[in-house]
């Protein structure tokens, strides 16, 4: 993996934002599903609640929170009202719809634009219009270089995950 992927894990790891995919490893290269993205955001942005969610099918105490928490900042959303899917895993282009959220949760001016944007990826047609504008925020903020195709159906890796979101963090300085 990248260097700067490499300092992404490393710095998020040490401020308890990531942790492994299993006990000794973060598995940089593996698939981020919805609860891992979820608790690291919620854990990065300092997002609580005192609010019992309804998504019926996440069990996990720290999960149920960091689901609710990320939901009423309007940073993810369940697949559902009731349903979160804790399991399944991200697509770039879903990624991309969270980031740029983050974003905009934390005031960074980029992501506050009402002007329509599009991004420069060749395979932009391909994406929902949420994508569009979500990689165009990413793009213009410097995350994402818009060169090429951005896939925006393919999975998402943990490493990439996490390199997308210590940027964001630093744009923020949230960190």
């Amino acid at each position: 993996i990248s260097e700067s992927r490499k300092q992404a894990i490393r710095e998020l790891g040490q401020r308890g934002i990531v942790s492994g995919g299993t006990a000794t490893a973060f598995q940089p290269k593996g698939y981020i599903v919805r609860k891992d993205i979820a608790v690291m955001v919620a854990t990065a942005l300092n997002l609580t609640t005192t609010s019992t969610t309804k998504y019926t099918d996440v069990s996990n105490a720290e999960q149920k929170e960091a689901a609710q928490a990320v939901l009423e900042a309007g940073v993810m959303r369940g697949v559902s009202a009731t349903t979160f899917r804790p399991y399944s895993e991200l697509s770039r282009e879903q990624a991309a719809v969270i980031i740029a959220n983050v974003l905009r949760h934390e005031k960074v001016p980029v992501a506050t634009t009402k002007n329509p944007q599009t991004t420069s990826y060749n395979d932009a047609a391909a994406m929902s219009y949420e994508g569009q504008q979500s990689v165009a925020v990413l793009e213009l903020a410097g995350i994402l270089n818009g060169t090429g195709n951005f896939q925006p159906k393919g999975k998402m890796t943990r490493g990439e995950f996490a390199e997308w979101l210590y940027k964001a963090l630093k744009l923020a300085d949230a960190l």
